[in-house]
């Protein structure tokens, strides 16, 4: 059974990821990058499991030599398209990542973590990773 992508690739403020996940892939793509492959196994892609490393790696593909940071792209968005058995052949991912990698970064982004589930990714890109127990304080105490 295959499915298609869970956001559209023009939906940059979409959620799960929303505005902080644009921004973050407009300024430092490398992040976003090592964010999504940090989510595959070694299996899926070459440094998946790994989101340091992949992060790392796209950094300094970026700024020596910005091709095979694109190819790098491309074939992150070939392992999660792949995964999630969304259909697309690796033209249209080398295309989009080519023509438009912040906006690739975003919806794979929301992929994964729309996926997840609720109780996992329902948190923004930027928000804290642990759960805070909060109270009501303007409750008078018994007495």
């Amino acid at each position: 059974l295959m499915a298609n992508w869970k956001s559209g690739l023009c939906r940059v403020c979409a959620d799960p990821g929303g505005s902080s996940i644009c921004c973050m892939a407009f300024f430092c793509p490398c992040v976003v990058f090592g964010r999504n492959m940090g989510t595959l196994s070694s299996k899926e892609c070459m440094c998946g499991g790994e989101a340091q490393i992949a992060t790392l790696a796209h950094l300094v593909t970026l700024f020596t030599l910005p091709i095979a940071g694109t190819f790098m792209q491309c074939f992150g968005r070939s392992a999660i398209r792949k995964k999630y058995q969304i259909p697309g052949d690796d033209c249209s991912d080398f295309a989009c990542s080519c023509l438009c990698g912040c906006c690739t970064l975003i919806q794979e982004y929301n992929q994964i973590h729309g996926s997840i589930g609720a109780s996992a990714s329902g948190r923004r890109f930027g928000a804290a990773m642990t759960d805070v127990e909060t109270s009501n304080t303007m409750d008078p105490r018994p007495e």
